[in-house]
């Protein structure tokens, strides 16, 4: 059992794809704590409400760990 942020919302109970995704995401560091992406915005500049969203899918996933592993935190089984 995993211990995660009120921002992360799960899949329904029979969604295997979506559970896959979490799984993947979690194993490799990526515990649903914000990203932020300064300046994303012409809006905002700072670093609140720019959050970088997680993907919905595997593939977008491996990209996503690769754009973003200094974020990712250490694994403890």
């Amino acid at each position: 059992m995993k211990l995660l942020p009120h921002r992360f919302r799960p899949p329904k109970k029979n969604d295997l794809k979506g559970w896959q995704l979490v799984n993947f995401l979690i194993d490799n560091g990526f515990t649903y704590q914000h990203i932020y992406q300064v300046g994303k915005s012409e809006l905002v500049k700072g670093k609140y409400n720019n959050y970088t969203p997680y993907p919905k899918n595997l593939s977008d996933a491996k990209e996503f760990i690769e754009q973003h592993k200094k974020y990712a935190r250490p694994n403890k089984h």
